[in-house]
């Protein structure tokens, strides 16, 4: 599965609707998504994805498309 789908399982599991999400999507204006709930994102893809995350990088991270960037760079649990 690409991981631009398994974001979307995740962010779907956290109450947003995949649907209205694109590439361009903006995390902030279109999702309304804050600091706190940038912190739950990070938490479910490491748990989901084993992966280690930088809340402060992904919160750099102004689209979908950025997330899926950051993500895709992002070291695995050793």
């Amino acid at each position: 599965m690409v991981m631009r789908d398994r974001l979307l399982e995740i962010l779907q599991k956290l109450k947003f609707e995949p649907q209205d999400i694109t590439d361009g999507t903006n995390l902030r204006q279109d999702l309304g998504i804050d600091s706190t709930e940038f912190a739950e994102i990070a938490v479910a893809i490491e748990r989901e994805l084993h992966l280690v995350i930088n809340d402060e990088e992904l919160q750099l991270a102004k689209t979908f498309g950025d997330l899926v960037l950051y993500v895709a760079s992002a070291p695995t649990v050793a």
